[in-house]
């Protein structure tokens, strides 16, 4: 079950990633000199998320808590700029993949002791 599950997850996050690439290639009006500084701080985030996905490949735990960090400063952002949460189904997909990496440590962790 937890190979299934992890194979899942990074089936989900490498869509995440190449879906979100695909966006800002597409994107004709994104001038990377023009970027506000809120713009420039969710970036960061989006980064971070990023980065998390990376790790998450060998280490489950800190990949998915920095997925969920990056996301979770990413809704702050968005918060404090427009006082409402982002709706965008690749926002909650990256929140649903950092979950996924942390179950699959947490049943690793659980099945270990066990043995």
């Amino acid at each position: 079950m937890t190979r299934a599950l992890r194979w899942i997850a990074r089936f989900l996050g490498t869509t995440l990633v190449l879906l979100v690439i695909a966006f800002w290639l597409s994107e004709s009006r994104f001038i990377a000199l023009r970027v506000s500084f809120s713009d420039t701080l969710q970036l960061v985030c989006i980064i971070i998320t990023f980065i998390g996905f990376l790790i998450a490949w060998r280490h489950e735990m800190v990949g998915g808590l920095a997925m969920l960090l990056g996301m979770g400063l990413f809704y702050l952002l968005e918060w404090r700029q427009r006082s409402a949460l982002p709706v965008g189904l690749l926002y909650k997909l990256a929140i649903v993949v950092g979950l996924l990496f942390l179950i699959i440590w947490l049943h690793e962790k659980a099945t270990s002791r066990r043995l």
